[in-house]
């Protein structure tokens, strides 16, 4: 089960972290099979991007729950605001 979460988690971080003029190279080590770390490049509708870094407390399946929420909520924040 906690192989079958990480690769959820993983699924849920980006893989084209591309910004003009920049480069991103992500490293991603949990301390346990999944955690509550959580990273994101988010472009927004006036052409600048929103980027996320974030670790929630604690660890394994409570705090990866809560790294999903909060790129759910995130997403859907920057498709209507593009500022904080």
């Amino acid at each position: 089960q906690m192989s079958r979460a990480r690769r959820i988690q993983e699924a849920l971080l980006p893989t084209d972290l591309q910004i003009t003029g920049g480069t991103i190279v992500p490293l991603f080590k949990p301390a346990e099979d999944v955690a509550g770390d959580y990273y994101d490049v988010i472009p927004l509708s006036d052409g600048t991007h929103l980027i996320c870094l974030a670790d929630v407390a604690g660890h394994g399946i409570p705090a990866a729950i809560c790294a999903a929420v909060l790129k759910t909520v995130l997403v859907n924040a920057a498709e209507h605001a593009t500022a904080p």
